[in-house]
């Protein structure tokens, strides 16, 4: 998570609490069910989405990703 610069810390560590090794498929699948994270709204969520958005086309995988958290 340390790639996403919308997500510092605090939240990525809620993120991988809530959503364990599937966190990334659900920032790219799943958005809607990071509102149930508490600090994330539509706006953070649509950013989330984008940033890892934006990382998958310049060819950042999953298992390079994972490797950051």
């Amino acid at each position: 998570m340390r790639y996403l610069h919308c997500v510092r810390p605090v939240l990525a560590k809620k993120l991988v609490e809530k959503f364990g090794a599937e966190v990334l498929t659900v920032i790219e699948t799943r958005t809607a069910e990071l509102q149930s994270v508490d600090g994330i709204g539509p706006k953070r969520r649509e950013r989330i989405a984008h940033a890892l958005l934006v990382l998958r086309s310049y060819g950042q995988g999953k298992a390079e990703m994972r490797s950051q958290y």
